[in-house]
């Protein structure tokens, strides 16, 4: 699944890692940022099952996350 992910009300620093639901966390970043308060956005290819993915935030990071599906073939 092609995705636009924007993290807003970001913590301090952190990362985002998005990933296919029921699969192990990639040791990669999907997206990151470095200060309190940041907007980001990323363009990003995701496998996906029915449309859905799994994102994780490390524990001591915080961000709201929005994602924005550019494109998906079932």
């Amino acid at each position: 699944m092609l995705v636009n992910l924007t993290v807003v009300n970001t913590s301090a620093s952190g990362f985002l890692t998005a990933y296919k639901p029921g699969g192990a966390v990639p040791a990669a970043s999907t997206i990151n940022w470095f200060t309190t308060g940041e907007i980001v956005a990323n363009t990003t290819l995701v496998a996906c099952d029915e449309a859905i993915i799994s994102c994780y935030v490390p524990p001591g990071s915080s961000t709201d996350v929005l994602v924005d599906v550019v494109g998906y073939l079932r």
